[in-house]
């Protein structure tokens, strides 16, 4: 087994605190029974869910060199943003992205960080992969 180290904001962390609270919380009020769940145990549990539905999207067993140069990876923020009807600054205010940084995003024009993107993504309630990108 491989170990990394990952670094996330403040806020992005203390977000993870409160839905592995509210998780274990959950499971002792419904008295299910489980064993309560890590912050370690649930990052890992979410890379392994969007790694199968990455899997889905693009129906690859193994990332090469030859399928990255096939296209790039864009997304669909902004047509999320358009159909919930709320503005560009009320999402820059809920991620706490830049409003410029943000404007990039959402118009393909910078590749988002891995943070961008959980702070982006969790703002539209966690909409599956193939939903918000796609490779061009």
């Amino acid at each position: 087994m491989k170990e990394i180290k990952i670094s996330l904001r403040d806020e992005t962390y203390e977000e993870l605190v409160k839905v592995v609270n509210y998780y274990n919380y959950k499971n002792e009020l419904l008295k299910i029974g489980e064993e309560p769940v890590l912050i370690e145990n649930f990052i890992k549990g979410s890379v392994v869910k969007q790694l199968a539905e990455i899997h889905t999207l693009f129906n690859y067993d193994v990332v090469n060199q030859n399928e990255i140069e096939q296209g790039v990876i864009k997304n669909r923020f902004k047509e999320l943003l358009v159909n919930s009807e709320a503005k560009q600054k009320d999402l820059a205010e809920i991620t706490k992205i830049d409003p410029s940084t943000l404007n990039l995003i959402l118009n393909n024009k910078s590749q988002m960080s891995l943070d961008n993107f959980l702070r982006i993504w969790t703002a539209f309630n966690n909409p599956p992969i193939r939903r918000v990108l796609y490779r061009e």
